[in-house]
Formats: C-alpha cells, structure tokens, sequence
C-alpha cells in the first residue's frame, strides 16, 4: 500500500533513500496510510520516503490588530498577530515571533511567541503608555526586518466625584473620603488607574496611593485637615495624561473651642503635688468633645513643674497631665494648657498657690 508522508513545518525536496518512512522524525508523526494529505496532495511514496525540509521564514505581515485606538495605560482590545510565510507564500509553523514595545512607553506580556500551523502569532497583550498619542510595537522572526503595528492612545478624563466643599473640626477627618472618577472619552469608567491624593498644609491622607476601580471611581480611606483653622486643599492626580488632571477637593476647617475643665484655683503647702490634676475640654464648634487633640501643659510661674504635660483628648474630649507639683517657694503658680490645633480659648491659664 502507497505510504504518504506529510508535515506542514516540512518540505519534500528530494529522493534520498537514506531515509525509510518509518525512520521519520517524530515531528514527522511517522508515515501517513492515505495519498493527498498535508501540504502535497497526491505525493505518493512507495517505498522511501524523501528528504524533508523545515519551511524557512522569509516573509512576516500584520495579520491583526494594526492602527487601534485605547485609552492611556490601557490594553488595546483587539489581540495583536502576524502571518509569517515561506518564499511560495505558504504559512510557517514554529517560527519565533518577539513582539517588542518601540514607541509610547506601552507594556507587552507574552512577547516571544510561535507560529501555529497557520502560520500565525499572537502577543499575548499590549497596554498602552501613559502618554497621549502614537504607540507602536515590532514583530520580528530570525533575521526579517521587523514589521510595525501602530496604535493611538488617547488621554482620560478626571474629574471630581465626591466629597468636596465639606467643612471639619481642624486636625479631624472630613466625613466623607474625597473621590475622583476617570473615564475614557466616551464617558465609560476605567479600571486599574493609579490615583495618587495629597493633603495641603499639615494635613494627612491615610492611603493615598488608590486605583480606580469597576466603576472608574478613586479614593484614599480618609482626609484629615491641617491643624489651622481655614481652606485646605487635596489634589487627586494620574499619572497618566488625563484632562482635569489633576483633580482638586476643598474643604474648610473650623477652630476648635479649648475651656477650662477642672483643677483649676487650688491651694496647697509649697512643693506640693495638686490634689486635682488640672484638665481642659475640646470641642468643635458644635461642642461635640473631640478625641485625640494634641494639648501641652507647661508651667509658666513659680517655679513648679508638670508631668505628662504632652497629652490628647480622650473619647470625652477631656486632657490632663499626669501631675502638677508647685514650686518650693510660697506663693502664686500658674500654668497654660495649649492646643496643638487652632483651637478658641487656647491657651487656657490655670493658677494655684502654695502656702
């Protein structure tokens, strides 16, 4: 019975009976029991097989995937491949395929690929770079001039979600977490886009490095204000190119109101510890006591001294040193109780007299 011998990445040149069809390489899958398959129908051999050949590449074209538009930092969304030929125009298997970034700071993943039995390659993705305008990436096989596949990268839009135009205690955090939206221009949300929030002044943002997330949507966990009264500021920026970028919050601080809670007008022997630690009461303005208020006390008279005088508010907006001892000599003490915020009635002055 005729024997056929076939292989897409092989090519019958000669006769050579050095080589038995069941002597094939295993790429070969060893002899074909019908004529006509593969690349050359109706070949028939009937006792040797001949001498094969791997096609060899001299031909590489953009298949898929040339002049699309993305978003910055985004993927195109069509998959990138090229044809690679044989000089008969046949498509090439297993020929190695590097795709490489040569324009527009994009990304590839899966740069080195091969040709399947259609002679086709694929990148496995190609994310465009962080700036607007042309991005490309190159196609190489062996010793072939690269082939270029083009692509456009368009800027984003930002712009403000929520939490601006709020107003808090100084020092205290703003009830609701600014947010910033990024879309691309037809206004659909973009994920994964690296969002960086920075505070004005003395103000903090706990966890400022954010990304947008399923719907385009960015935001710290949460914004302090500064400790002075007055505007401050937030800025959301991209790092890729966005119009509105970067994106701006306001936010107003109120003073806080520091009064005198307790301790105060005491009268003890000379050298001695107050019975009463002396203490303040924080509010904000709608004299809700706040919680963790920076306070020093610090005697200014007499000659006594203070310990713990570094201290906060507790959950009853309440601080106080530890201890208050009057100096040796007979005679008025006083001491002042600051707030390390803006705050109305700081300092508070607390006076004592030791006998």
């Amino acid at each position: 019975m005729a024997d056929t011998c076939s292989d897409c990445r092989f090519l019958l040149t000669e006769f050579d009976p050095k080589f038995r069809c069941g002597e094939l390489p295993p790429l070969m899958g060893g002899p074909q029991a019908s004529a006509g398959m593969g690349w050359f129908p109706g070949v028939e051999l009937t006792e040797w097989c001949g001498k094969w050949a791997p096609f060899v590449a001299t031909g590489v074209v953009v298949s898929a995937g040339d002049n699309q538009t993305a978003p910055v930092t985004q993927p195109v969304a069509l998959p990138v491949s090229v044809l690679v030929t044989d000089d008969s125009g046949r498509p090439v298997f297993g020929a190695t395929v590097t795709f490489a970034v040569a324009s527009g700071g994009g990304i590839v993943t899966g740069a080195v690929q091969l040709t399947n039995r259609l002679g086709i390659a694929t990148v496995g993705s190609w994310t465009m770079g962080p700036t607007a305008g042309a991005n490309s990436i190159t196609a190489t096989t062996g010793v072939l001039p690269p082939v270029v596949i083009d692509a456009t990268a368009e800027a984003l839009i930002a712009t403000l979600n929520g939490g601006s135009g709020q107003t808090a205690t100084v020092g205290t955090q703003v009830a609701i977490a600014p947010s910033v939206l990024v879309t691309d221009g037809a206004l659909n949300p973009i994920a994964g886009v690296a969002v960086v929030f920075t505070a004005s002044g003395t103000g903090t943002v706990q966890d400022p490095n954010a990304v947008t997330d399923a719907f385009g949507i960015a935001a710290p966990t949460s914004w302090t204000l500064a400790v002075s009264a007055g505007s401050n500021l937030l800025t959301g920026t991209l790092a890729a190119d966005a119009a509105g970028n970067p994106v701006q919050v306001l936010a107003t601080g109120e003073a806080a109101i520091i009064t005198l809670n307790g301790g105060d007008a005491q009268t003890v022997p000379a050298g001695s510890v107050l019975p009463v630690a002396p203490s303040v009461l924080v509010t904000d303005q709608a004299l809700n006591p706040l919680e963790g208020v920076g306070v020093f006390f610090i005697v200014q008279t007499g000659g006594g001294a203070v310990a713990g005088g570094s201290t906060v508010t507790d959950i009853n907006g309440i601080a106080a040193p530890t201890s208050w001892t009057l100096g040796a000599a007979p005679g008025p003490n006083t001491l002042d109780a600051s707030s390390l915020v803006s705050a109305t009635g700081s300092p508070v002055l607390f006076t004592a007299t030791g006998t």
